[in-house]
């Protein structure tokens, strides 16, 4: 097997967001395998599958078979920006009418993330796809799913972050982690802050490193 720096590198070329996240997910998963904490790994907004695949890389190295990776995204890109999203992310996409309607930004189809993750040597039989609008896929999902030891949000939109935290966070595993891509996009962030007023936590919230605003805290 390659060695964890030789694995990263491949990831760089085909990433949207800091490469301090790269070594994060991978940290993050290893951590919850050796210490034993349950659940699968998942990840809502995955673009090409980098985040996806390096955890999965994580359960190859340690020789797990009894974990999933879940992949959550359209496939047809990101929609529509809404009312609770600003200049951080409609000038990249947009000013939308929250929509589920594809701005054609990040697209990448789930034949091609299969074909990424053939190229970067993953085992297909550990990743799970659910393809469709978090709006239209999370909830029943979710009700299918045991404990998830981390839980990675890349859900750029207000909208997109409130469909998938609350079926989502709740079966994170006590111990496991949490990781927000988006924490300095305005409606990304105002979600997960609103979403965690209306459950009582206070987490220690820590920035990545070289993460382009990526954070991510222990759930405690």
């Amino acid at each position: 097997m390659v060695s964890d720096r030789e694995f990263l590198a491949r990831m760089t070329a085909d990433m949207l967001s800091g490469p301090g996240t790269l070594t994060n997910s991978l940290e993050l998963a290893e951590r919850c395998i050796v210490d034993h904490i349950p659940g699968d790994f998942v990840e809502c907004g995955v673009y090409r599958g980098v985040h996806p695949a390096i955890m999965a890389y994580a359960l190859m190295k340690h020789g797990v078979t009894d974990r999933k990776v879940h992949l959550f995204d359209s496939f047809e890109g990101i929609p529509e920006s809404g009312p609770k999203d600003d200049y951080t992310i409609t000038g990249c996409i947009g000013v939308g009418q929250d929509r589920l309607v594809s701005v054609n930004h990040s697209v990448c189809s789930v034949n091609q993330v299969s074909r990424y993750m053939c190229q970067w040597g993953i085992d297909p039989s550990l990743l799970v796809y659910h393809p469709g609008w978090f709006q239209n896929t999370v909830e029943d999902a979710a009700k299918q799913m045991g404990p998830i030891a981390v839980l990675r949000l890349d859900c750029d939109l207000y909208t997109s972050t409130m469909a998938c935290l609350p079926h989502l966070y709740p079966k994170l595993s006590r111990g496991g982690y949490y990781i927000t891509d988006d924490y300095t996009l305005t409606g990304a962030k105002r979600a997960t802050d609103e979403y965690l007023a209306s459950i009582g936590e206070r987490p220690e919230i820590v920035c990545i490193p070289d993460g382009i605003g990526a954070h991510y805290w222990r759930h405690e």
